[in-house]
């Protein structure tokens, strides 16, 4: 139902509980990876599975939908792995 707190997780079944949690992808050309820290969430007690809430998807689009690297609160260097290289 729109609007409504979902209060268990669709996995297990298991109580959710208020958390913050970090989103990481390759969302936008140009963008490349974006790390979105802090998001907040809901953990299942029970299994870990991590839900966004629709108002933390809603606050992520417009992140990435309009999303400038200068608005970024930091920039991190990561590790790149090939396992096709010989």
């Amino acid at each position: 139902m729109p609007g409504k707190r979902a209060t268990t997780c669709g996995m297990c079944v298991g109580a959710l509980r208020d958390t913050v949690a970090d989103s990481v992808g390759r969302y936008q050309p140009g963008l490349g990876t974006v790390i979105i820290r802090r998001v907040p969430a809901l953990e299942c007690q029970e299994c870990g599975e991590v839900w966004w809430p629709s108002s933390s998807i809603a606050r992520m689009e417009d992140i990435l939908s309009g999303g400038k690297r200068s608005d970024a609160t930091a920039t991190i260097a990561v590790p790149a792995y090939d396992l096709a290289a010989t």
